[in-house]
């Protein structure tokens, strides 16, 4: 911020602990506001992974294993543009919908648990098993909003 001489109004989401998942929900917090700002507003949002913090090189459970193995450190950046009621953004991605889709009673399935020399993962091997029946339909119901909205 002091270095990018950004106004001290300028507007920030910081969001902890939830790894790729906070990337994906900061793009959606983006978008949404994006789409209530006048048109031609212009939106940076950026997003940095640090997984390899939360390696506890002690633990030798297969779940920090897995998650050393596959989650690593990672940071991406967007510019997002209001174009309500304008052509500018042909052959450009657009954001057709945002939500969130809740299951319930999956906390112990992934996330992370403080242990005393750092943050332990959650990986359980029911993930898989949940991805394959519970995924399809949640993207299934969001395919129908998005339909709904090109609909509008």
């Amino acid at each position: 911020m002091n270095r990018l001489e950004l106004p001290y109004s300028e507007e920030r989401l910081r969001i902890f602990g939830l790894g790729c998942g906070g990337g994906i929900g900061g793009l959606a917090y983006a978008a949404r506001y994006a789409q209530a700002m006048p048109a031609g507003s212009h939106f940076l949002f950026l997003t940095i992974d640090l997984c390899l913090l939360c390696l506890r090189i002690a633990d030798p459970s297969i779940a920090m294993f897995v998650a050393a193995a596959s989650f690593g450190d990672g940071a991406a950046g967007v510019v997002l543009s209001n174009t309500r009621g304008s052509d500018s953004c042909a052959g450009r991605g657009t954001v057709l919908a945002v939500g969130d889709y809740f299951w319930r009673n999956t906390e112990q399935i992934m996330g992370w648990d403080l242990k005393e020399d750092g943050f332990g993962v959650v990986l359980s091997p029911e993930l898989p098993a949940l991805i394959r029946t519970e995924f399809m339909p949640a993207l299934n119901r969001a395919e129908q909003i998005v339909v709904i909205l090109r609909s509008v």
